[in-house]
């Protein structure tokens, strides 16, 4: 497979951190009437969304991150916001916090960075600060990206020998794809994406075929597009998306109109 880039992410990971918490947010020891302990951690998972409605299944050939490289960030009351570059450097630092509740978040990638290797991860979870007690707060950080998935069927490939997909979206992101595709591709959620097919059968003669479209994508949910050429009784090319038939064409009686 090649993707490039012409122009300018259901996987969990679990972080596993502790940290200290006065009335000024930050403490240090010799506060600790007021500060607290919180041990965070999860697990990792693998799950997206898949054709059928309310599917799942597992994602493959995608390296998940160690949850000690995620950012983390942290807020709370009195408008407290702190960022870490990295849960290691948050651990390797211990820092204290008042007592309180905090939001915290940790995050991998960017989302709006699209890519064959740009998965994009979040997850977040409240913790309780309490004087002089230790709490455990769960977070589950999931794939957050959108999933472009382009299969040829051995038919289609046998018809076409050769083929290019241009996959555009509304972030800004234009791609083209020769398949077969390794792994897939990982856009921005909520935004249009369009798919155009050219391809070249064993003739020589190239054909573009009908822009297929995805309104808005979703998060953590892939999208196959699948192309396939049906050859009983005369050749029709048939292509779906999700298991859904988008498009059928008789390719002898009508092919020629796309060439």
């Amino acid at each position: 497979m090649r993707v490039k880039a012409l122009n300018r992410g259901i996987t969990t990971v679990a972080a596993v951190l502790l940290f200290a918490a006065c009335s000024s947010n930050i403490c240090g020891p010799a506060d600790d009437g007021y500060c607290g302990h919180v041990t965070i951690s999860g697990s990792v998972k693998s799950d997206i969304k898949g054709s059928a409605a309310g599917s799942t299944s597992t994602l493959e050939g995608v390296q998940i991150p160690s949850a000690e490289d995620f950012a983390l960030d942290i807020s709370g009351s009195d408008d407290y916001q702190m960022h870490w570059e990295s849960v290691a450097l948050f651990n390797s630092y211990e820092p204290y916090l008042a007592e309180g509740e905090y939001t915290l978040t940790i995050s991998y990638g960017d989302k709006t960075v699209e890519g064959p290797d740009n998965p994009c991860f979040e997850g977040s979870a409240t913790a309780v600060v309490k004087a002089r007690k230790t709490s455990e707060a769960t977070i589950t950080a999931h794939i957050v990206n959108s999933l472009i998935v382009i299969e040829c069927t051995d038919n289609f490939s046998s018809y076409f020998p050769s083929s290019e997909f241009v996959v555009t979206t509304s972030a800004g992101g234009t791609f083209s794809i020769e398949p077969p595709m390794q792994g897939p591709l990982f856009v921005a959620p909520e935004s249009k994406v369009q798919v155009v097919c050219t391809a070249r059968k064993q003739t020589g003669e190239t054909v573009t075929f009908p822009a297929q479209e995805i309104e808005m994508t979703a998060p953590q949910t892939r999208y196959t597009l699948r192309y396939d050429v049906e050859q009983a009784g005369g050749s029709k090319l048939q292509i779906t998306l999700n298991d859904e038939t988008t498009e059928e064409i008789d390719i002898d009686a009508e092919l020629n109109e796309f060439i």
